[in-house]
C-alpha cells in the first residue's frame, strides 16, 4: 500500500549515499582465545562471485541497491563478557537463550569505531561476534525503532549473526529486515515460502546457505521494478499476462497483483531456475501465488510471525506453494481465478479472470 512504500522510501532516502555496509568481526573479554572469523571468510560472504550478499543484492534489486563499497573492519574487543550482551525480556522471548542487546552493543561498539570510520557513510554495521556457545543462535537486524532510546549513533544500523549462522542466507535476511521488510511465512503455521524474508536455500560448499530471491510484492514496495513491470487488475475482467522469471534483468512483467480488498492482494510471480533461484536450488519451481494482508505485513508487525503472507493453497511444509501448467488457483470468495497457461524456461504464460 502506499503508506508503506512511502515509510520506507523515507527511510531508504536518509542513507541514500550509502552504498554498502560496515563489517565488524567482534571478540568479547571473556572469549579472547577464540577466533572470530577470519578477513578472508568475510571477504567471502559479501563478496565472493554470484552467491556472495553483494552479488545477491544487486541482482535482486536489478542493481538498485548496490552494497559493492562494503568494508571489511578490523576486529575490535567488547569490554563485557558475552552473556552481559544478551537480553531475555521483551521483545526477545522468541529464544532460550534471548537475543543481543542492541543497545548494549550499540553503546560500547560507538566509541570502538566512530572513530575511525564515518558509519553516516554506511547503509549499517553488521557485526559477526566469536563466541559459540554463549551467545543466542540466529541473527538480527531489526530497526532502531522497537528498540529502547540510546545515544549511540550506530543503534539504527546494527545487525548480528553469530558463527555458526554466519552464511549468505543469514546476512541477506538480516539486511532485509535493515530494509523494513517482514517475514514472509504461511498461514496457520511457521512454515516458509520461497523467499529470502524466509530461509530456503541449499547449502553450497564454499560459502554455506545460498538464499532465493525476495518475493515481488516486497520488491515492489523498495521501488526495485517500475510501474511497466507491474500488471494490476483491479476491475472485472479476463486479462492474459506472460510473467518473465523474477530474477531476470531487464524488462518484462515480473509481477501481477489482483485487487481483493482495500488490505488484500493477490501476487503472482514466476519462480523459475535462473539467477539466484537457481543457485538456491529450490527443486520445485512454477508460478507463485501468494495472498497478502496489506496490514499485517507492515514491519511494525515484525513479531507476528504467523499469518503475515498467507499462501494460496493447503500444500505441505515440504513444499513449495507454486503452480505448473494446467493448474489454477481460485480465490476463498472465488472472485478471482489465475490459471497457468504454460510454464517456460524463462517465463510463465497465465490467464486472470476477476469477477
Amino acid at each position: 500500500m502506499l503508506s508503506i512504500s512511502v515509510a520506507i522510501a523515507a527511510m531508504l532516502a536518509t542513507r541514500i549515499e550509502s552504498t554498502g555496509y560496515l563489517v565488524i568481526p567482534v571478540k568479547f573479554a571473556d572469549t579472547k582465545s577464540k577466533p572470530a572469523l577470519s578477513r578472508k571468510q568475510l571477504e567471502g560472504l559479501f563478496f565472493q562471485r554470484q552467491i556472495g550478499v553483494v552479488d545477491f543484492y544487486k541482482e535482486s534489486s536489478y542493481g538498485k541497491f548496490d552494497l559493492s563499497k562494503t568494508v571489511i573492519a578490523d576486529e575490535v574487543t567488547l569490554p563485557l563478557a558475552a552473556g552481559q550482551y544478551v537480553s531475555r525480556g521483551q521483545p526477545w522471548e522468541r529464544s532460550a537463550k534471548g537475543f543481543f542487546s542492541h543497545q548494549r552493543l550499540a553503546d560500547d561498539l560507538s566509541p570502538l569505531i566512530c572513530t575511525k570510520y564515518d558509519i553516516t557513510k554506511y547503509f549499517g554495521v553488521f557485526i559477526f561476534p566469536n563466541a559459540y556457545d554463549e551467545v543466542p543462535q540466529g541473527g538480527s537486524g531489526i530497526d532502531a525503532k522497537f528498540l529502547a532510546s540510546s545515544k549511540s549513533p550506530i543503534l539504527e544500523k546494527l545487525a548480528y549473526v553469530e558463527p555458526n549462522t554466519a552464511t549468505p542466507c543469514f546476512i541477506v535476511h538480516e539486511i532485509g529486515h535493515h530494509l523494513n521488510l517482514s517475514h514472509v511465512v504461511m498461514e496457520g503455521q511457521k512454515s516458509l515460502t520461497a523467499s529470502a524474508m524466509a530461509f530456503i536455500g541449499k547449502s553450497h560448499p564454499e560459502v554455506g546457505t545460498v538464499t532465493c530471491d525476495h518475493i515481488m510484492w516486497q520488491k515492489e514496495l523498495l521501488g526495485w521494478i517500475s510501474p511497466g513491470e507491474c500488471a494490476n487488475v483491479n476491475s472485472s475482467g479476463v486479462q492474459k499476462v506472460k510473467l518473465v522469471a523474477r530474477t531476470q534483468q531487464g524488462p518484462g512483467i515480473k509481477l501481477v497483483k489482483v485487487r481483493l480488498s482495500p488490505t488484500q492482494v493477490v501476487t503472482a510471480e514466476a519462480v523459475l531456475p535462473f539467477g539466484v533461484d537457481a543457485l538456491a536450488d529450490l527443486r520445485l519451481y512454477g508460478l507463485l501465488v501468494t495472498v497478502i494482508d496489506e496490514d499485517k505485513c507492515k514491519f511494525e508487525n515484525f513479531g507476528q510471525l504467523a499469518d503475515e503472507c498467507l499462501p494460496s493453497t493447503q500444500i505441505s511444509s515440504s513444499q513449495l506453494p507454486v503452480f505448473k501448467t494446467g493448474d489454477q488457483w481460485v480465490s476463498r470468495d472465488r472472485r478471482a481465478r489465475i490459471k497457468v497457461d504454460e510454464v517456460g524456461k524463462y517465463s510463465i504464460s497465465l490467464t486472470v479472470e476477476l469477477s
